[in-house]
């Protein structure tokens, strides 16, 4: 209940947290698992909650892929 008052405190407005901040950030992760959580989303952005995560294999290859291309630019 104390993470849906702060959901709907910050609001769908806030210029930092955003729908997509609900969507993907690790914060909200197990709070998403719940009903609670996608009645209050429902509620704030007048639409059903779509799972947004992305699966942790592509974000590491994601994370190498930008660690090989800072180490490319720091050879050149």
């Amino acid at each position: 209940e104390l993470a849906r008052k702060l959901i709907l405190k910050i609001g769908s407005e806030d210029e930092l947290i955003d729908k997509e901040a609900y969507q993907e950030w690790p914060l909200f992760k197990i709070f998403r698992e719940t009903e609670l959580f996608k009645t209050t989303f429902k509620e704030l952005f007048k639409e059903d909650f779509i799972i947004r995560e992305a699966p942790e294999k592509a974000f590491i290859s994601m994370v190498r892929k930008i660690q090989d291309k800072k180490k490319e630019s720091k050879n050149k």
